[in-house]
């Protein structure tokens, strides 16, 4: 989810105010569904590949999701 006041600043100064409890909305929807696929993806790599090359699975996540929300926040 967005973490700290600049980054809730600029979700709430981008929408409309009708908006803005859809928008956190559909933002939780999609933590809890990714979280929910990440535990079963981490499960299964872990089990089959191992612990290290799971990690290296979830770092690359991390990096793709940082870039899409820089990309989002700067459109």
């Amino acid at each position: 989810m967005i973490d700290g006041a600049g980054g809730i600043r600029a979700l709430l100064g981008g929408n409309r105010d009708d908006r803005r409890g859809g928008v956190f909305g559909v933002l939780g929807s999609a933590h809890a569904a990714t979280a929910l696929a990440g535990m079963g993806l981490a499960g299964v790599l872990g089990g089959a590949a191992g612990v290290v090359p799971a990690l290296c699975v979830h770092a690359a996540g991390l990096i793709v999701a940082g870039i899409m929300i820089l990309t989002w926040a700067h459109a």
